[in-house]
Formats: C-alpha cells, sequence, structure tokens
C-alpha cells in the first residue's frame, strides 16, 4: 500500500523553499528537493507504526536522480538497527 503524509513523518538534511521534506513522497503535490550545496542529502521517513516494507520506489527531479541510497531499519527485536546499501538503485535488499 503506498504511503501518504499521515503514515510517516519525513525529515531531511536541508529543502528548497517550496519543496519541504514533508512532501517528499510520492503523490505529494511538489516533492522535496534539497538545496544544491547539501553534500550529505538525506531524507528520513519515519514510521509513525511498524510496517513491513516490502519496496522502495524514487522518482526525481528534472534532471536530478537518485544514485544510491541506504535503508536503515530496526530489527524485529526492536534493539539492533541493520543498513540495507544500495551501489545501484536495483540492488537494495531488505530483510
Amino acid at each position: 500500500m503506498p504511503l501518504n503524509g499521515t503514515d510517516i513523518q519525513l525529515t531531511a538534511s536541508s529543502q528548497e523553499t517550496g519543496y519541504p521534506a514533508s512532501s517528499g513522497y510520492i503523490g505529494s503535490l511538489n516533492g522535496w528537493k534539497p538545496l544544491s550545496g547539501d553534500n550529505e542529502t538525506y531524507l528520513r521517513i519515519t514510521f509513525i507504526q511498524p510496517s513491513n516494507v516490502t519496496r522502495i520506489t524514487t522518482q526525481w527531479y528534472n534532471a536530478s536522480s537518485v544514485i544510491h541510497f541506504n535503508v536503515e531499519y530496526l530489527q524485529k527485536d526492536a534493539v539492533n538497527w541493520e543498513i540495507a546499501r544500495a551501489e545501484k538503485i536495483e540492488d537494495v535488499s531488505i530483510g
């Protein structure tokens, strides 16, 4: 099921005026856009309730694109964090 703005809390490393982190999900009006000089860009998605994530879809703005990303998630024990890394967008595996 696709997320919407009420299922998640979004924070980011930076944001352009008119493109806030809170709009960083597919289906939002404008989307999120980091500041051009942000060299440590991130968009953090915090789920309001425990969730089973089976797919991550990215969509980019104009000539910008997602090259790679990390997914950090809490194991079922609610203690240990894991990181799934992707060097290419197709490579991420969670679980």
